[in-house]
């Protein structure tokens, strides 16, 4: 392990201070991290006896909205405890995780989909192997390149892989084979979503337009015995975000792509377990749920603002003119403009099986003191960073009311855009979540949420 000093910036008082091992790229760091729970949660109590939620509640025809003017139903800041990690640097195959794409838990097991194998590993409550699920191939109860696994009530698996999704017992047993031919899947695993009853959504593109995918509407799907649904696109946004797009040739191939420059508002969305759609745009602190049966509410809440720091902002900006350097192609962008002053609203949206709302923000910028302050290109500076991402995450109830922030584990921080990846899934007051250890190991966690007392 190296050791560096990492400087909080933040224009927000400092009222505590902390040291946490920090992982990231595969190295570690020593956290000094001088934030209060009161700046990270934009003001929030970080004990029990704050304000309690005040707010209102308005239905116009199909649409409710709910607005967040002051407080929150816990009162105070939550936390997200560990009570179990699986994985080793070196060790059984088993435990020697290599790219989580997925994880889900019953009361008894935990399931991870490991899509470097791949695998569905599975671990009892205490972090034992149990049992693989599937295996790479294309036979039945094989999958290839899998994105995303999840569980239906009686614990049933399925594993999205190219084309078609595979369903098995709890066992391990396969089922069904569901062909994906009829629609056109996105392969995004952090949108996707299993239902109670074992309906499985997935992404779907509605038009293509030209040959960047960036452009393309899109939507999603259920599908349920292996026959899809109605499918329903995203809402529209009277914001766009700006992009930079790119062309990349060889003599196999051209690559069209689009990418945001650090900082900028997107699009986040996902499905819940029951079909609703999640959405929004992190421009403004305001989320749409589209339910099935065509109820809409939108919930709002007051923002404040996480400051791009000025270094900050010149860091990324390199960051990205390395990104650029080996592309033919290059449109919609300056290299001398500005990113943004200020943080997005938020990055990625949660829904979990309780019908609670999970929104991940990107915090005050974390500052590496032992860095390459000279990279030679890209890879480098994303080797060895100077700026990282901390992680603030605010929770609503499903009647939209504002329950209060979480603090993030460290593990969770990163480099912007900031999403975690693989989702979490989330089920009453466990997480189950894969993150990196101080060495790069990755690991399944197991966090319970602990409220203000």
């Amino acid at each position: 392990m190296r050791p560096a000093a990492i400087a909080a910036q933040t224009t927000a008082a400092h009222s505590s201070a902390s040291v946490a091992a920090f992982p990231y790229a595969r190295r570690a760091a020593c956290l000094i991290l001088a934030l209060s729970l009161a700046a990270c949660g934009g003001g929030e109590p970080t004990a029990a006896g704050g304000q309690p939620w005040q707010g209102t509640t308005v239905t116009e025809g199909n649409v409710t909205t709910v607005h967040t003017e002051s407080g929150s139903v816990w009162q105070g800041t939550a936390r997200l405890v560990e009570e179990l990690s699986i994985g080793e640097e070196v060790g059984e195959e088993p435990y020697m995780l290599g790219r989580i794409s997925a994880v889900a838990a019953t009361d008894g097991r935990i399931y991870a989909l490991d899509a470097q194998v791949p695998v569905v590993r599975v671990y009892d409550q205490r972090g034992t192997h149990v049992l693989d699920i599937g295996g790479g191939g294309q036979g039945p109860g094989e999958f290839e390149r899998p994105t995303f696994m999840g569980l239906d009530r009686t614990g049933n698996v399925f594993v999205l892989g190219q084309g078609e999704i595979e369903v098995f017992s709890p066992e391990g047993t396969p089922i069904a084979t569901w062909s994906l031919e009829e629609l056109s899947v996105f392969a995004w695993f952090n949108t996707s979503n299993v239902g109670p009853d074992g309906t499985v959504y997935v992404p779907v593109t509605l038009e293509r337009e030209g040959m960047n995918p960036g452009t393309w509407k899109v939507g999603y799907a259920g599908i349920n015995e292996g026959e899809a649904g109605e499918t329903r696109p995203l809402p529209e946004f009277d914001y766009e975000a700006p992009v930079i797009e790119i062309v990349r040739r060889n003599e196999e191939y051209v690559m069209v792509a689009s990418i945001s420059p650090a900082f900028v508002p997107r699009r986040a969305w996902a499905v819940s377990p029951y079909g609703s759609l999640v959405a929004g745009s992190g421009n403004q602190y305001r989320l749409q749920i589209h339910h099935a049966d065509d109820r809409k509410m939108v919930i709002e809440k007051a923002w404040d603002q996480v400051p791009v720091e000025n270094a900050e902002g010149d860091w990324y900006r390199d960051l990205l003119r390395a990104d650029l350097e080996d592309v033919e192609e290059v449109s919609g962008w300056d290299p001398n403009s500005q990113l943004p002053s200020h943080k997005p609203a938020f990055e990625q949206i949660v829904p979990d099986s309780n019908g609670r709302i999970w929104v991940i923000k990107p915090g005050p910028g974390i500052r590496l003191t032992e860095c390459n302050e000279e990279p030679g290109d890209a890879d480098e500076y994303r080797a060895e960073p100077c700026w990282l991402d901390s992680v603030l995450i605010d929770v609503f109830d499903e009647q939209g009311r504002y329950l209060g922030p979480v603090e993030a584990p460290s593990e969770f921080y990163g480099m912007t855009p900031r999403t975690i990846q693989p989702r979490p899934f989330i089920r009453d007051d466990i997480m189950i979540a894969a993150v990196e250890d101080e060495l790069g190991t990755i690991q399944i966690k197991r966090y319970r949420l602990v409220l203000p007392s």
